[in-house]
């Protein structure tokens, strides 16, 4: 019998940080308030040449790193939304892997 299970997650963020004073300014607000409504307090911008895939592919490698995969024994399932990939200052997609063995 084949098992099948997830071995590892992985994630990946973008090196651009936002934080609450660029918001803030543009929407008329402190940083205290966005806090006490939202608890954020920075957030991550992709960079303009990064597609949804390129974000997941990344959280994709750092899956198999985790779990101490390689990538030609390793089957990598990722997900994003039900669109296109697109670029977007607010990508979402995720990825796991699993080890074949």
């Amino acid at each position: 019998m084949t098992r099948i299970g997830i071995v590892s997650t992985g994630s990946y963020l973008p090196d651009t940080v936002v934080g609450n004073e660029e918001i803030a300014r543009g929407a008329g607000v402190s940083d205290e308030w966005i806090v006490r409504k939202t608890g954020i307090r920075e957030r991550r911008r992709a960079d303009d040449r990064d597609a949804t895939s390129d974000l997941a592919a990344r959280a994709a490698l750092a899956a198999l790193e985790q779990a101490g995969c390689s990538r030609r024994t390793s089957r990598t399932s990722c997900s994003r939304p039900p669109r296109p990939t697109i670029r977007s200052p607010r990508p979402r997609a995720s990825c796991s892997t699993s080890s074949v063995r």
